[in-house]
């Protein structure tokens, strides 16, 4: 669609990287906030909402979405169910889990891939497991339960090449919440099925278009180490995990065919 951009903020948020890098590989334009022509015709999507949506001009033209990937603050009254909810700047909020958008009002759309997003290598799998979260708060309980497992993340955090390289070399995915709401982490769902890497992940209040024992596995936080224990003796399993996986991201749902049916 022509008349489509995306718009990021000057602040840089590593972790939207993926996010514009999905973009990128869709074709779409790709500006700063504070280029947009926002007097023209247009559809803006944009993330994430940040203090630099305040020069977004009142007398736009231009459709503005605002895709939220993350689940909002502990706190925030994140109700979008009509347009005096909207935060400044944004007429139609999207959210990647069905859950969080049943309980907003904001518009679910699945988060999918692209086949260059994270090109498949043979090689070999080094690493048990990989989880790319920061281990405190609920989390914190995650190291332990991996002792003895060889784990693929680097202490401060897993970034760029390395990130790709742990990736490539890893046979599992955990994903844990990050507080008490029971909603998925659209990102590293999409970053497992890119990798086609088997994930086990928290159990959600409704995964949307990920179906437990398909594509992924849902375990109880407290059972993630031990849940991954059993999945690693069992190659077979792990290989279909990781095919259905990619195949939803790639295929059944990718990244450009999921923005242009939202639209």
């Amino acid at each position: 669609m022509n008349d489509v951009i995306w718009a990021r903020t000057r602040h840089h948020y590593e972790q939207y990287d993926d996010m514009f890098r999905l973009a990128e590989l869709a074709g779409y334009p790709i500006v700063y906030l504070d280029q947009v022509p926002w007097h023209e015709p247009i559809t803006v999507i944009s993330s994430p909402h940040q203090g630099e949506y305040l020069g977004i001009p009142k007398d736009r033209r231009a459709r503005h979405i605002l895709w939220n990937i993350e689940r909002p603050t502990p706190g925030t009254d994140y109700s979008h169910r009509d347009a005096k909810d909207m935060p400044y700047g944004v007429d139609c909020v999207w959210v990647s889990d069905a859950a969080m958008a049943r309980h907003t009002g904001a518009k679910y759309v699945f988060l999918g891939s692209h086949p260059d997003f994270a090109p498949l290598e043979v090689i070999h799998r080094e690493y048990d497991v990989i989880h790319l979260m920061g281990t405190w708060g609920r989390r914190s309980g995650i190291p332990s339960q991996l002792e003895g497992l060889a784990q693929a993340d680097l202490m401060g955090g897993t970034w760029g090449t390395a990130r790709h390289e742990r990736l490539t070399k890893s046979k599992l995915m955990l994903s844990a919440h990050q507080d008490d709401m029971c909603w998925i982490e659209p990102p590293r769902y999409m970053i497992a099925g890119s990798y086609a890497l088997a994930l086990i992940a928290e159990r959600s209040e409704n995964s949307g278009h990920w179906c437990d024992g398909e594509h992924f596995i849902a375990a109880d936080i407290d059972q993630l180490g031990a849940t991954a224990r059993a999945l690693l003796k069992d190659e077979v399993r792990i290989a279909r995990l990781g095919a259905a996986a990619w195949r939803l991201v790639m295929v059944q749902h990718p990244f450009k065919r999921e923005v242009e049916a939202a639209l």
